[in-house]
């Protein structure tokens, strides 16, 4: 199918931050997003994608309100957040599950201790609910309440660790605790070693539980699992940074490790039916380098190489996780408010779900961005992605835009 499919998407955000007082900060943020895009057909005879007429829908608003106040000389600091996030969406009628609306609204109190200057605790409670309903399912809400404390210090003045806990009582999986530690020492004075070890905890979402939507005159269907599990996880992390006087070079490198238990994924159980599952124990291991140099006054160019060995516990390589992924960028400013960038990305073959048995071809794409500051508070810029007309797909049957350019005006208040 080689028609092309129309997209448009419209935002608006705002964003405005008030001080009353020298102690007390006010912000607020807003945004919405109305999106439409073609929508294509599936044909039952040929079994292949066909043009329609039809559009898939989307809107999604976000309001957030965040408020502070500093006592103590601002060593004491009071911070109350709470935000709340709609989205719905629209398939073409006849799609089987036609519509969604989910809201997800989130409170969050944090009080923050600085006791010294090598000193900082910080308490916090969270509240966060989610609800979710369909054409075809009735209305799921998931509640959960959480507690965390963090505790920062500097016990030698090149030596800082932070230690930090928190409890999560969901309402559906129960309580469950994590942690986090991390320590960074300077042991030259252009050179920090780096590490942390750490537990997660991730519960199935309500559309990973319930889900039963279907696309394409019913021959593509995602099934929730009921029965999925709780994601834990435990990790570490060990990295060196040092700065180079060179060309003003900043260089890093790691290593990590990651164990996942009950791992959630999503897999192919027959032609065109997809659902999620567990996977009893999965791991994820690997190096990253990054480096950001100056050659030039006016030219900075970064790079990032990411070797990443994944293990479902059968001996294959985890869905969507490369092996190799790459970035090189260049950013310049040709004259005075001027700039020009390049980029250059590269994804290896991966796997597409955890049931494939081939994998997906590698690719490289490359994008270039330009702007001009008319003022202080306005700019023009343009982008261009893709701009070799590279073809690819992340996704079986889901082909992603070739060559593609893009305009606006930027406006700060």
């Amino acid at each position: 199918n080689t028609e092309k499919d129309g997209f448009r998407l419209t935002t608006i955000t705002s964003n405005l931050s008030i001080t009353p007082d020298s102690s007390t900060d006010i912000d607020l943020f807003v945004k919405f997003q109305k999106g439409s895009a073609d929508q294509d057909d599936f044909s039952p005879v040929s079994y292949q994608l066909m043009d329609s007429s039809s559009f898939y829908k989307t809107t999604e608003s976000t309001f957030g309100i965040r408020a502070s106040k500093r006592f103590l000389g601002d060593r004491w600091e009071t911070q109350a957040s709470a935000s709340e996030n709609k989205a719905t969406r629209t398939l073409p009628p006849g799609d089987g599950n036609t519509s969604y609306k989910g809201t997800n609204d989130k409170f969050t109190f944090l009080n923050t201790l600085q006791a010294n200057p090598a000193h900082k605790i910080t308490i916090g409670l969270e509240n966060s609910q989610e609800k979710a309903e369909t054409s075809q399912i009735l209305e799921h809400t998931v509640q959960t309440n959480s507690i965390f404390i963090q505790d920062q210090f500097s016990p030698l003045q090149d030596l800082t660790i932070t230690l930090g806990g928190r409890l999560d009582d969901h309402q559906t999986f129960g309580s469950h605790e994590t942690y986090r530690a991390t320590i960074a020492y300077q042991i030259a004075p252009k050179t920090i070693i780096r590490s942390s070890l750490g537990t997660g905890f991730k519960a199935p979402s309500i559309s990973q539980l319930y889900d039963n939507s279907s696309y394409y005159s019913g021959y593509y269907h995602f099934t929730g699992n009921s029965l999925l599990q709780p994601e834990t996880s435990k990790g570490w992390d060990i990295g060196l940074e040092h700065q180079f006087s060179l060309m003003k070079a900043k260089t890093n490198v790691s290593f990590f490790k990651n164990i996942y238990k009950n791992l959630i994924t999503s897999y192919l159980v027959t032609p065109g039916n997809y659902s999620y599952t567990n996977i009893n124990k999965a791991e994820s291991q690997g190096v990253e380098c990054s480096v950001n140099l100056i050659p030039l006054e006016r030219l900075n160019v970064s790079a990032n190489y990411t070797y990443l060995m994944t293990d479902n516990g059968l001996g294959k390589q985890l869905a969507q996780r490369p092996l190799n992924k790459a970035m090189l960028s260049a950013q310049y400013e040709l004259i005075n408010k001027l700039h020009i960038g390049l980029e250059g990305l590269f994804t290896g073959t991966r796997y597409e779900y955890n049931s494939s048995t081939t994998k997906l071809g590698s690719y490289y794409i490359i994008n270039m961005t330009t702007s001009y500051d008319l003022r202080k508070n306005i700019q023009v810029y343009a982008r261009l992605n893709n701009m070799l007309d590279r073809r690819y797909a992340d996704f079986t049957d889901y082909n992603t835009p070739g060559v593609a350019a893009y305009a606006g005006l930027k406006v700060s208040f």
